[in-house]
């Protein structure tokens, strides 16, 4: 396949980890080293997520969000196949996958949104297998917003490892020095990232961004669990 971007030399990077998985933390090394990161602002603003959901990966790699920004996360960037899409089509790109327990994941998902679907409910639903629910609450309700997912424990949790065996699955045979997965509690996984790409960055301390301050437990009462 001819890749469409041959000419970009200057390396970037996508995060492909689940979100509620370091997504922002991601950023934040990055944006702390001086790169310019595309993040939920940008993402909100560019209209990429039409784009993605629409079928148009190509434009999106026509358009100039790829060459004005060296860093990408969250959005459509986590999304395994689309990943394998600009693996295939980017020869600059590179990709970093940091995973978590399934169960500490979960938990991070009920406190960010107070035991609720997170963002749009649609696109939720879709990625989440929840669409024939769905479309039976719309029946009775359909400016519904939200669903619970506080009771779905299992269900989410098989979902996230699906991700995370499609993208090991999907990267097992990436090019050397493309692809990097870690454990995003590890306390030097941002040395190692800077070390995997030969970034020599200097400010590789670990951090935790976006890190929800809400009680488990008070979230769990409502829900009488």
């Amino acid at each position: 396949m001819i890749k469409i971007f041959s000419k970009l030399n200057k390396k970037k990077f996508f995060y492909i980890g689940k979100q509620r998985c370091g997504t922002k933390s991601f950023g934040d090394f990055f944006r702390k080293n001086n790169y310019k990161i595309f993040s939920w602002p940008e993402i909100r603003d560019s209209g990429i997520n039409d784009l993605y959901w629409s079928g148009r990966w190509i434009d999106i790699l026509k358009s100039d969000i790829i060459k004005n920004y060296d860093v990408f996360e969250d959005g459509p960037f986590q999304h395994p196949l689309f990943a394998k899409f600009l693996y295939a089509n980017l020869n600059s790109s590179h990709f970093v996958f940091l995973e978590r327990s399934p169960s500490d994941w979960f938990d991070s998902m009920i406190k960010h949104s107070d035991g609720y679907t997170l963002g749009n409910i649609d696109k939720h639903c879709f990625l989440y297998s929840r669409l024939s629910e769905l479309n039976d609450v719309y029946i009775e309700n359909p400016n519904c917003k939200k669903l619970p997912i506080i009771h779905m424990r299992e269900k989410y949790e098989s979902i996230y490892l699906e991700h995370k065996f499609q993208v090991l699955d999907l990267f097992k045979n990436a090019e050397p020095g493309r692809f990097f997965a870690g454990d995003l509690y590890d306390d030097s996984v941002y040395k190692k990232i800077s070390d995997f790409f030969n970034l020599n960055l200097k400010n590789t301390e670990t951090q935790h961004s976006h890190k929800s301050n809400k009680d488990l437990k008070s979230i769990l009462n409502k829900f009488n669990i």
